[in-house]
């Protein structure tokens, strides 16, 4: 849906005046800024001087709890390792032994494979909860970043940094319609 105006863009957020904006509708909002006309969000968010602020305290909770997950994402992980290691380390005490039958120690040998195999397992685990990760901290970033770049300065700064104002951009692509 391509919002027109910012009644439109009020009722799709379930809010009826801009200071209701809550962080988490900052966000929402961030989200939808695709979906708006140009014009419009510029308005919006002109009228909105806590945007940068609300933008700058989510970046920062944002790095918080990214930082707290890799913290506990890193403990677990060591953790795990240690129980593998130390459960390796048993089964080589129990293969060391001269009173088990040969029948225990395929058992103990077949334990001792499966635990093992466990290792690239996990560390598969944790490099995709790290992809998944950045990749999320990214597009968040971006989107904080993009809302930034509107809010200070938005057709100007993408005027200069694209090399073309925007109209000119928007009539280029009707002619190649």
């Amino acid at each position: 849906m391509k919002y027109k105006n910012e009644m439109q863009i009020k009722k799709a957020m379930g809010i009826e005046s801009w200071r209701n904006l809550s962080r988490d509708k900052v966000i929402r909002f961030a989200a939808m800024m695709p979906d708006m006309d140009k014009e419009v969000m510029l308005e919006i968010i002109r009228t909105f001087p806590e945007f940068t602020k609300y933008g700058n305290e989510l970046l920062e909770s944002l790095r918080e709890t990214i930082l707290k997950t890799i913290d506990k994402n890193s403990e677990d992980y060591r953790m795990s390792l240690e129980i593998i290691k130390e459960t390796q380390s048993i089964c080589k005490e129990q293969l060391n032994r001269e009173d088990i039958t040969p029948e225990e120690r395929v058992i103990i040998w077949q334990n001792l494979m499966e635990v093992t195999k466990m290792v690239p397992i996990l560390d598969k685990e944790n490099k995709k909860f790290y992809e998944n990760l950045n990749s999320k901290y990214v597009k968040a970033t971006v989107a904080a970043l993009l809302s930034a770049l509107v809010f200070i300065g938005g057709k100007v700064a993408l005027d200069q940094f694209s090399g073309l104002p925007l109209e000119n951009k928007e009539d280029e692509e009707d002619e190649d319609k």
